[in-house]
C-alpha cells in the first residue's frame, strides 16, 4: 500500500511539473510567433517576457538551463540589437 501511494504522488507531481513546463514552452512560442508576425513590437515583447519570467520565479517553476537559453534567445537578440 505504501508503495502504491508513493507511486501515485510521484506520478502526480511529474504530471504537474510537466504541465507547467508545457505552459512555459507555449508562452515563449506564442510570443516569438507574435513578434515574428509583427503583431507586437520589440518593447512589448521584452516587457511581456520579463513579466512572465517573474511569474515563473514566483511559482517556483524549474526550467533546465538549456531550455531557458533557447527560450530567451530572441529576448537576448532584441535586447542587444542597435535599434
Amino acid at each position: 500500500m505504501r508503495l502504491l501511494v508513493t507511486l501515485f504522488f510521484l506520478l502526480y507531481f511529474s504530471i504537474c511539473f510537466s504541465q507547467k513546463n508545457d505552459s512555459v514552452s507555449v508562452f515563449f512560442n506564442n510570443m516569438e510567433s507574435q513578434y515574428n508576425r509583427k503583431k507586437i513590437n520589440d518593447t512589448v515583447y521584452l516587457a511581456k517576457v520579463k513579466e512572465f519570467n517573474y511569474e515563473i520565479l514566483s511559482k517556483g517553476i524549474y526550467i533546465q538551463p538549456e531550455k531557458l537559453r533557447k527560450y530567451l534567445a530572441l529576448y537576448e537578440k532584441i535586447a542587444f540589437s542597435n535599434k
